[in-house]
């Protein structure tokens, strides 16, 4: 008994994550189509509030995880449940009925002739609708489906008119994958290359903003999500996404936690030999983790090539070669020679403007590449005048 209840509660845990995941989708795709004066709010007055200059939408949303999700019956708890407090906001004076859309977004499809299907019609006789809406309360023993009901006939007649009128069932809602893949289609205006990577990174964007919302709203500071917040956001990345660019991803990552006193890297022999502090090599350290992870990254998400990035080694290579050998270290003291290497490094991580792509800015990925090839066993690159021999 205890196993089954078990199972149960978490099957009941990975639905209710389901629903919300399937909730927050379903707003991103609302505010992306309701154009850039509207604003969004989740989880406030309804599952999704649709601030627009004409009004407002509140959209209720019934998620059914089966492959054929049965069909709304007239006595549905979800039904009767969301129209009552539909029916309790308008009477707390929350709502007004005449500037607002009441939708129902199910991915249950309407049953024919029934309640759930009078509910999708955009154009219907209210008058019988509401006499339907009282036989088949009036003939429930169901609490929910009373209170709904109760919550109704305590309505003004102008207000359960308004609210009868302004109900709408959107039945055969696109399950997540097929919602996900509406989402990209509007993404493509943005991106044609990378709608899939464009919507990667917009959701979770969107994700930790929805988050942020909800945190305020909880601790009773209303805040509403702008259209245009959204898109600047997806401008953004979408710009990352374009040829002459690459998405700074990983600016930051933090490295492993090492004794930089003792990393027998080359890459960190190199920068010993120049008497940095260990501030200093613990932030060469992070360059160098940075970038390579990110250029990982972006081969694995495919939007670089190994070879773009080994001519953009190769580049740097030439710019290091070009700097080094202007260095006349050889009546250089000791000290002086170890100034030297400072500053060639200094030139490499602040004054170098090479970068793998014209507009990208991520700099920490040219600082860590050099890095890379100071760590090169063939001792391809370094700081100090003497490091070759030193290194041996």
């Amino acid at each position: 008994m205890k196993e089954d209840a078990g199972i149960d509660s978490v099957a009941s845990a990975a639905a209710s994550a389901a629903g919300y995941d399937y909730q927050i989708s379903q707003g991103l795709l609302a505010l992306l189509k309701a154009g850039p004066e509207a604003a969004l709010r989740l989880e406030a007055l309804d599952d999704i509030a649709l601030l627009l200059p004409t009004g407002v939408e509140l959209s209720q949303v019934k998620l059914q995880l089966t492959p054929r999700p049965s069909a709304l019956a007239d006595l549905s708890e979800g039904l009767w449940n969301t129209i009552g407090n539909w029916a309790r906001l308008i009477r707390e004076a929350k709502v007004d009925p005449e500037h607002t859309m009441f939708y129902l977004l199910a991915t249950a499809p309407a049953s024919p002739d029934s309640l759930s299907a009078a509910l999708a019609l955009s154009k219907r006789d209210n008058d019988v609708l509401w006499n339907d809406l009282q036989s088949k309360g009036q003939s429930s023993k169901n609490e929910i489906v009373r209170i709904a009901l109760k919550e109704l006939q305590s309505m003004s007649l102008q207000n359960r008119s308004r609210l009868l009128a302004n109900i709408l069932l959107l039945p055969g809602q696109p399950g997540p994958e097929n919602l996900d893949a509406a989402t990209i289609k509007i993404l493509r205006t943005w991106s044609t290359a990378y709608p899939i990577k464009l919507h990667e990174r917009i959701t979770g964007w969107w994700q930790k903003r929805v988050r942020t919302q909800l945190i305020l709203h909880a601790n009773g500071q209303p805040d509403s999500i702008e259209a245009n917040e959204l898109l600047d956001a997806i401008q953004e990345f979408a710009d990352e996404l374009r040829p002459d660019n690459l998405p700074a991803d990983l600016e930051h990552l933090q490295a492993p936690p090492t004794d930089v006193s003792d990393d027998p890297r080359l890459f960190m022999r190199q920068l010993r030999l120049l008497d940095h502090s260990p501030r200093k090599l613990t932030l060469c350290l992070r360059d160098y983790y940075r970038a390579s992870e990110q250029c990982i990254k972006w081969v694995k998400d495919g939007l670089a090539r190994p070879d773009e990035i080994s001519v953009f080694k190769s580049r740097l290579l030439d710019r290091w070669e070009a700097k080094f050998s202007s260095t006349n270290a050889m009546h250089l003291q000791e000290a002086e020679k170890i100034q030297a290497g400072k500053d060639i490094l200094d030139w490499a991580e602040s004054n170098d403007d090479t970068s793998i792509r014209p507009k990208f800015r991520g700099h920490y990925v040219r600082r860590g590449t050099y890095h890379e090839l100071a760590d090169d066993p063939q001792l391809i690159l370094g700081w100090h005048p003497d490091y070759k021999e030193k290194l041996k």
